[in-house]
C-alpha cells in the first residue's frame, strides 16, 4: 500500500484502511507486524480492536529503522518518518493484550490512521499477526 498526500489534502486525522479479523487468526498471539518505507512530517497512529470493539492505539512517533511499538494512551501524530528509502520492520507489541478480535469476522481487527496537514509519501507491506 502505498500513501502519497500533501497538506492540502489531509484537513482530518484520516483513517487510510480498517481490516476486519478473517477466519483462521492465531489466538495465541504476541505481534502485528508489517515493513515499510519512505518519509512523512507526521507520524502515523494504529488501531487494533478489541473483541468488546474498543481499540488500543500505538503510534509509530520517529521512526527510521525497525522499531517495537507499545500500547500508547491514544492517537498521537507526534514525530516523523524517514527510513531513509529502506524498508525497515515495525512490530506492534501485543503481549499485554488478551483480547484482540482474531475471532469476530465481522469485526473490525486493525485500522492505519495519519495525521492533519501533513506529506506522506510512505510504502507498507506484508501485515501479518503471530
Amino acid at each position: 500500500m502505498h500513501i502519497s498526500t500533501d497538506p492540502s489534502t489531509t484537513d482530518g486525522n484520516d483513517y487510510v484502511f480498517t481490516a476486519t479479523a478473517i477466519d483462521g487468526l492465531p489466538t495465541d498471539y504476541n505481534k502485528i507486524s508489517f515493513y515499510m518505507k519512505g518519509s512523512s512530517s507526521k507520524s502515523v497512529s494504529l488501531n487494533v480492536y478489541k473483541t468488546d470493539g474498543s481499540y488500543e492505539a500505538f503510534n509509530l512517533e520517529d521512526l527510521s529503522s525497525d522499531a517495537t511499538i507499545e500500547v500508547a494512551e491514544n492517537n498521537q501524530y507526534n514525530g516523523t518518518i524517514n527510513t531513509g528509502g529502506n524498508w525497515v520492520l515495525v512490530s506492534l507489541d501485543l503481549s499485554s493484550l488478551n483480547d484482540v478480535n482474531v475471532t469476530d469476522t465481522s469485526g473490525d481487527i486493525l485500522a492505519l490512521k495519519i495525521g492533519r496537514n501533513a506529506d506522506y509519501d510512505l510504502h507498507f507491506d506484508n501485515f501479518t499477526i503471530e
